[in-house]
């Protein structure tokens, strides 16, 4: 069971597009967390020269192109606070796909930054994809907790077909949400938490 005082830090990638070598992460959003409790908020737009964002892309995440130019930030800063916190073993990395998709990002951000990655982090996130697998398919937590390879276990289990969008899982979870605002990274993260937290009592860890 995870501690009742744990940390976590709850973050989303919104990007150019869903290829995890070429996509440009635009906006890294997190959430820091303690127990049940949001403790701070961090909207992070990232100055990518050049974005090129498809009509589709800009519907469906809201993409305020005014607003984009006025707070966006040099790629490193948003960097540096967000190595920070995925790197700091006090905290729980929460999100969903977070590990096929946020965790390649991540990569990417770095990259840009002319920086290696370390993920050691990975095996401090809990995906809030594989952990809906598994309680949509009646599937139990090991003994041993939440870990990395349970998880892409059932990532990787054609078997399972339960759907797991976050829309989905809110109606299904029965959480309180805005349709139109999902897809905006700092609504996403805030969603993510809930979710996570509604997961992590039904599936008891």
């Amino acid at each position: 069971m995870l501690n009742y005082k744990q940390k976590y830090v709850v973050q989303d990638f919104e990007t150019s597009g869903l290829n995890l070598r070429y996509s440009q992460p635009w906006e890294l959003s997190w959430i820091i967390c303690q127990g049940d409790k949001v403790i701070s908020r961090h909207e992070n737009f990232i100055d990518i020269p050049n974005l090129n964002l498809s009509p589709l892309i800009r519907k469906l995440t809201n993409f305020d192109e005014a607003r984009y130019n006025r707070l966006k930030k040099p790629p490193q800063e948003v960097w540096n606070e967000a190595k920070k916190l995925i790197y700091d073993p006090e905290y729980i990395i929460i999100g969903q796909n977070f590990i096929k998709f946020d965790t390649p990002i991540m990569g990417v951000l770095a990259e840009i930054c002319e920086e290696k990655i370390d993920y050691s982090f990975i095996n401090r996130i809990y995906d809030t994809r594989p952990l809906a697998l598994a309680h949509r398919e009646g599937l139990e937590v090991p003994r041993s907790g939440v870990d990395l390879s349970w998880q892409y276990k059932i990532l990787n289990d054609r078997s399972l077909k339960a759907k797991v969008s976050q829309g989905v899982l809110l109606k299904f979870l029965d959480i309180e949400h805005d349709v139109s605002r999902l897809h905006s990274g700092i609504y996403d993260v805030e969603m993510t938490f809930e979710i996570f937290k509604k997961l992590k009592r039904c599936l008891k860890f």
